[in-house]
């Protein structure tokens, strides 16, 4: 939706300083992107001012989305087949103050725009993995040590009474530590 409002506030200024220049060198700019399969601004009559594919500027549109959007003042987001690919169709008007000058339609291929979003998700189901591998290495050598401080007090006590046991009364257990062991 970015896109489209850029694209809009793009179309207003050319409109303003009837500069259509300012336009077309945005939509060879925005054609690079992979996700955009294509950019138009359209007349409020109906008439591609500019395109991204330059054979289309000048021709009239006259498509379901075009029915739907002409009577509205709001973002409309379609979904629509164009060449025979999935498309998200974001359609933005174009005003200068409050007078509606046309239409910008932006069109997004959901085929790129789903990789991105599986790429996005693979890589945080990794770092998730990682994190809770790392956990689980932490909470293992923590659980080490804190059961080898809990062990070694009452091992000592075990090994001092088995002494006392064989009778050997002298015997003195060196535990230092301050609870219920020491």
């Amino acid at each position: 939706v970015r896109d489209a409002e850029l694209l809009s506030e793009i179309a207003k200024e050319s409109v303003v300083i009837s500069d259509e220049l300012i336009l077309l060198n945005y939509m060879k700019l925005i054609k690079k992107k992979p996700e955009i399969a294509y950019a138009m601004f359209v007349s409020t009559t109906g008439f591609i001012v500019a395109h991204t594919d330059f054979e289309k500027i000048n021709a009239d549109i006259n498509d379901d989305i075009w029915n739907k959007i002409s009577a509205s003042d709001k973002i409309e987001i379609n979904d629509l087949v164009d060449n025979n690919k999935n498309v998200l169709d974001i359609s933005v008007p174009v005003k200068i103050q409050l007078d509606k000058v046309g239409y910008v339609r932006l069109g997004l291929s959901k085929e790129v725009i789903d990789k991105d979003v599986q790429e996005s998700l693979n890589k945080m189901r990794n770092r998730i993995f990682i994190v809770a591998i790392a956990a689980l290495f932490l909470g293992l050598v923590g659980s080490f040590i804190f059961a080898q401080t809990m062990t070694n007090p009452i091992k000592k006590l075990a090994e001092g009474a088995t002494k006392v046991g064989e009778g050997k009364l002298d015997t003195v257990i060196n535990v230092k530590s301050r609870d219920e062991l020491g």
